[in-house]
């Protein structure tokens, strides 16, 4: 029990009949449950409060690592948003919580038994030692967690291939950060076995051990375990990259396979692999560009005549280049116009006109382009609105096209932003 802690019977029973499960369960069924709980409850005092609080955060926190915690954490909000003030707030937000629920999380973490809720347990308690509960980070909370992850993996408690390797990869992670070499190990033969399993049903994740263990040199790997790697990926991409199986013809895994195997040969000084990998790419890109019509085409044969190049093969390169340009022509043929309608009112142009006409032609002509030239400002704010608005389009990249050429590629909002603002 932690001083002016208390969780409520309802939330308690929750949590046990998890912790007793037979089934399958993860974080979001236990924030659902938990949530449910707490809208059946009535009036609480301030410690049930802080208890209810303190499961609800637990589970609400995201340990999604696409993006990256506000707070320089593992785990962090699964959203944030702007308050009338103008300050950015966090969903769930951690601000003014106090030490005791970090203990208390310490605490679950010795008592619970599913390893589903010990290892959440332990991992909060490590990570947010500092943040929230003002004190060091306990390696027991660490060993604990790590011990936890890599039983949770098991089938029968994560059926989810990417919960297994996110549990895994923080395991490897958290053993390193102790430095447990023994853990690390056991990890490490852990996210191996996932690797082979994912390699043989092709179902994905097949590219987190090998990024993980290729590209950490402290990772252990092991010489005859790194040749495994590469051969599963040589694999891997003879696979997708085959344009005789329709089935399982992937020029996007294939481009991302290669990439890796190019850092890796680029390393240990093996042009010729290199310029091999390139030709894949280019030869892949360019069988795609053929399954589609004319504007995809274009797109597709541009990333054939940049790896034809990236191979020495500049006669392909420019043979690739020649199709582009004529798949850039028929594309336009294939264009709608969007037409729209606006009325503006007799005065309004009247005042307009008023405005930016004077004696002076120069400064006219300066005072027109000042009118219809758009403020960054507000630029910006359409950019940033794109997120809430069309958060998918903010997210995929958007091809420019020239007369016979891909004149410019424009990146996602967040990795982009001053390419959409002139986009904009």
């Amino acid at each position: 029990m932690i001083d002016g802690l208390v969780v409520p019977a309802e939330i308690e029973d929750v949590i046990r009949r998890f912790d007793e499960s037979q089934a399958a369960f993860n974080q979001y069924d236990v924030e659902a449950a938990l949530r449910k709980a707490r809208e059946a409850l009535k009036e609480l005092d301030e410690a049930q409060q802080l208890g209810v609080w303190a499961e609800r955060l637990a589970f609400g926190l995201s340990a999604d690592q696409s993006t990256q915690s506000p707070w320089k954490t593992y785990f962090g909000p699964i959203g944030s948003g702007v308050s009338p003030d103008g300050k950015t707030v966090y969903f769930p937000d951690i601000a003014d919580t106090p030490p005791a629920v970090v203990l208390h999380w310490a605490e679950r973490a010795r008592s619970t038994t599913h390893p589903v809720l010990q290892s959440r347990y332990a991992d909060l308690a490590w990570d947010m030692a500092s943040l929230i509960g003002k004190m060091r980070r306990d390696p027991e909370m660490a060993r604990i967690a790590i011990d936890a992850y890599l039983i949770a993996v098991a089938p029968e408690f994560m059926p989810e291939r990417h919960h297994q390797f996110e549990a895994t990869l923080r395991a490897f992670d958290l053993s390193g950060l102790i430095n447990d070499a023994d853990r690390r190990d056991l990890a490490k033969r852990t996210l191996m076995d996932l690797h082979r399993i994912a390699v043989k049903d092709k179902q994905g994740h097949w590219w987190h051990a090998f990024e993980r263990l290729m590209l950490d040199k402290n990772s252990g790997v092991t010489d005859e375990e790194k040749q495994e790697l590469v051969n599963d990926f040589e694999a891997l991409l003879s696979y997708y990259s085959d344009a005789t199986a329709p089935d399982h013809f992937n020029p996007h895994f294939t481009r991302e396979i290669a990439n890796y195997l190019i850092k890796h040969y680029a390393r240990h000084n093996r042009p010729d692999d290199v310029k091999r990998l390139h030709e894949v790419v280019a030869r892949t890109f360019e069988h795609f560009a053929s399954l589609g019509d004319a504007m995809h085409a274009s797109f597709m044969l541009q990333t054939a005549v940049d790896s034809y190049r990236n191979a020495g093969k500049s006669e392909e390169s420019s043979r690739a280049r020649i199709l582009m340009q004529k798949k850039i022509g028929e594309a336009r043929s294939e264009m709608v116009p969007i037409e729209g309608q606006m009325e503006i009112a007799k005065d309004d142009v009247e005042k307009f006109v008023a405005a930016v006409v004077v004696d002076d032609l120069g400064r006219t002509f300066a005072k027109i382009a000042t009118e219809f030239l758009p403020q960054r400002s507000d630029l910006e704010k359409r950019v940033k609105a794109s997120l809430e608005h069309a958060p998918l389009m903010a997210h995929i990249k958007q091809t420019i096209l020239a007369d016979d050429h891909v004149a410019a590629v424009v990146g996602s909002v967040g990795e982009d932003p001053i390419g959409r603002l002139f986009k904009k």
